[in-house]
């Protein structure tokens, strides 16, 4: 297997190191074979999206940000219910969402572009 090296803050490599243990992994890079292979399993879940989507968006950020309102506004025709709720000093916003796979790629692009922003998909 060939080796890579990647470059993290230490509050990411602490956390790394706590759920490797907490979670019987053999060591890091058995940690994040396994969460890159389920971010490389979603990202072409999206990628391989075609036609009328229907799913949901779980996105959650820093309480003061204003990236979710100018999500709303731009995408106002693919969001269909949106529900919001206080996580500790977070929020979660929940977005059912309905259109074109060309306009929900948009919307995921969009998201993951604006800072602060965690951005989940799930299609049924």
């Amino acid at each position: 297997m060939p080796i890579i090296s990647a470059s993290l803050p230490q509050e990411l490599l602490e956390q790394i190191d706590s759920l490797t243990e907490k979670h019987s992994f053999s060591g890091r890079s058995d940690f994040l074979r396994e969460a890159t292979k389920e971010l490389a399993q979603s990202l072409s879940q999206e990628d391989s999206l075609e036609g009328p989507v229907e799913g949901l968006l779980i996105v959650s950020h820093d309480h003061k940000d204003d990236a979710i309102s100018t999500l709303r506004h731009d995408y106002e025709d693919v969001i269909k219910t949106h529900l919001h709720h206080h996580v500790k000093h977070s929020c979660v916003e929940v977005f059912m969402i309905s259109g074109s796979a060309q306009k929900v790629k948009a919307l995921l692009a969009d998201a993951r572009n604006k800072q602060q922003l965690s951005v989940r998909l799930i299609i049924p």
